[in-house]
């Protein structure tokens, strides 16, 4: 499939300088690790749309890996196998493992977490403390909602392991100290919200108990399944409570994460908009981990249990999942007129994305500063009506509008400036995602 809006981005970054990456991130809503990561990627693998996702294809393989051995270690071979079957044919995991963006990352990242929290809490010696420091400072280095898992850690340390808790707090300084460290002052500002680029984008709207919902829906089919789950495993640790063990406490903490993390993050979307399902997609793997540990323990209720969740995530499967906007058709029609039309791409923010399939050679030099050369060959874009307008577009007898993001208030300023300069237009619809006009003068 071709790139999305947001992958772009991605793609775009890989052409940067190594060093101006994290200048970047103070206007993106990620911070820059999976940037530096992907950049290194891109150097070996190159740009197409299978080089740049075939990171996060590895990257969730080797997370299915990581934590599948992990499970055999410390549970059973069954959870282990039960958990990868799961975790294979999850919908959304799915999705995500096939796109250019940091989510495979940050999930292989805390399937990391989970053994070294584990690790710390087997053998609090000071070298396993450090690496908790590393791996949690990583994880907010790849995405900031990441965060959120770290007072959990605390949470469950100070119930079940309160001889930890001093060490607990080293590790929470170490990664204090790695992002004092490595975070510009425009992150921080970024973050906090006081900066014109916060992250608080101005289509994100304070969060409702449905968003919950329909995250909840959305990873787990139902919420209702959601919380059968909890109650289950929360039931027969109870029973098992008598001979529990250090692997088994463990599962209190998946438990934190899965559930606490979600509602935490809905508390603070009500305050402020931020709350996007896939922020919080990392919560996923400690649910499928519970979920195939509680599958091992209800026998042949149990082999129901996992029929029926692999039927549901089967059923949702969608191969080919389009990104939902199509501007490599979009270029191979523009390619097709023999004489040059003029191009207007509105809005601005796609227009790399255009020049990714127009011309790549072109979308190469993005970092120079290419408005010139995009000029040069009859493109432009524009935000605005009045943008549109100081174009010279008079003398022009064709001219193609291609349009996404835009507002109905903007379209009959567009429509109206046209008409006034004896311009007819025709409406096509031929490309995903993208609104197409043909402007054409006698």
């Amino acid at each position: 499939m071709p790139y999305s809006y947001d992958e772009i981005i991605s793609v775009k970054d890989t052409l940067l300088d190594f060093g101006h990456i994290k200048h970047e991130s103070e206007w993106d809503s990620n911070p820059p690790f999976y940037y530096y990561c992907l950049w290194i990627w891109e150097k070996i693998f190159g740009l197409s749309e299978l080089g740049i996702r075939s990171f996060s294809v590895t990257f969730n393989s080797l997370t299915i890996v990581t934590l599948g051995f992990y499970l055999k270690k410390h549970f059973d071979y069954i959870t282990a196998i039960f958990f990868s079957i799961i975790y294979i044919f999850h919908p959304t995991l799915l999705n995500y493992a096939q796109e250019a963006r940091c989510y495979s990352l940050l999930i292989f990242l805390i399937s990391l977490s989970i053994i070294c929290f584990h690790n710390f809490i087997l053998n609090n010696n000071k070298i396993n403390l450090i690496i908790l420091g590393l791996i949690n400072f990583l994880l907010i280095y790849t995405h900031y909602i990441a965060a959120l898992i770290i007072p959990f850690q605390f949470l469950f340390i100070l119930l079940f392991y309160k001889k930890h808790i001093i060490n607990n707090i080293i590790a929470g300084l170490i990664t204090l100290f790695l992002i004092s460290l490595r975070f510009t002052k425009k992150q921080f500002e970024l973050i906090i919200g006081v900066t014109s680029d916060s992250i608080k984008e101005t289509w994100i709207k304070k969060a409702t108990f449905s968003n919950l919902l329909d995250f909840l829906n959305t990873m787990y089919f139902s919420y209702v399944f959601f919380l059968l789950i909890l109650l289950s495993i929360l039931y027969v640790l109870n029973k098992e409570r008598k001979v529990i063990t250090n692997s088994k406490n463990i599962l209190y903490y998946f438990i934190f994460i899965a559930a606490f993390v979600p509602l935490s993050f809905y508390i603070i979307g009500a305050i402020t908009p931020i709350f996007i399902n896939r922020y919080i997609l990392f919560t996923v793997p400690f649910f499928i981990i519970i979920t195939a540990y509680l599958i091992t323990k209800l026998n042949k209720l149990g082999f129901i249990l996992l029929m029926v969740i692999l039927s549901l995530e089967i059923y949702n499967l969608k191969f080919g999942v389009s990104k939902g906007i199509n501007f490599k058709s979009v270029a191979s029609y523009t390619k097709k007129f023999k004489n040059k039309p003029l191009v207007i791409i509105n809005k601005k923010d796609v227009t790399e994305l255009f020049i990714f399939y127009y011309d790549i050679e072109l979308f190469k030099k993005i970092k120079y500063n290419s408005k010139t050369d995009l000029n040069a060959l009859n493109i432009f874009d524009a935000n605005t009506a009045q943008e549109i307008k100081e174009i010279n577009l008079i003398d022009q007898k064709t001219i193609l509008l291609f349009q996404t993001f835009d507002t109905e208030t903007e379209n009959i300023k567009i429509n109206e400036w046209f008409k006034l300069n004896n311009y007819k237009n025709s409406k096509y619809n031929l490309f995903e995602g993208v609104k197409f006009t043909l402007f054409q003068k006698n």
